[in-house]
C-alpha cells in the first residue's frame, strides 16, 4: 500500500514536471521514461503493478479535473448571484433614496 502511494506521488511530480502526459497509454516507452528517472519510489515498484498504478494514477487525475471544473463553475455561479445581489440592492437604495428614479 505504501509503495503504491510513494509511486503514485513520483508519478504526480513527474506529470507536474511536464516529463509524462497522463495522455499516454502504459507502453514500452513509458515504462523505460519512469524506470530512466532512477526514482527509487518507481525503481523498487514490481513491474507488473506498475501498470495498474498508471491506471490508477490516470483515473485520479482525472476526477481530480473533473473537480476542479465543477468547483471552478460553482465559484463563477457564486460570484454571479453575489454581483446581482449586490447591484439590486444598490438599485433599491438609490430608489429609496430618491438618487435615482425610474419615473422623471
Amino acid at each position: 500500500k505504501l509503495q503504491k502511494k510513494e509511486a503514485m506521488l513520483a508519478l504526480q511530480e513527474l506529470h507536474d514536471s511536464g516529463k509524462i502526459s497522463h495522455e499516454s497509454d502504459f507502453g514500452s516507452s513509458l515504462k523505460q521514461t519512469l524506470l530512466d528517472t532512477k526514482d527509487p519510489r518507481l525503481v523498487s515498484v514490481d513491474e507488473h503493478n506498475l501498470p495498474s498504478i498508471w491506471k490508477d494514477f490516470v483515473r485520479k487525475l482525472k476526477e481530480q479535473k473533473k473537480k476542479e471544473k465543477a468547483d471552478s463553475e460553482r465559484r463563477k455561479k457564486e460570484l454571479l448571484k453575489s454581483a446581482k445581489d449586490q447591484f439590486y440592492k444598490w438599485l433599491r437604495d438609490q430608489l429609496r433614496t430618491g438618487e435615482l428614479s425610474l419615473f422623471k
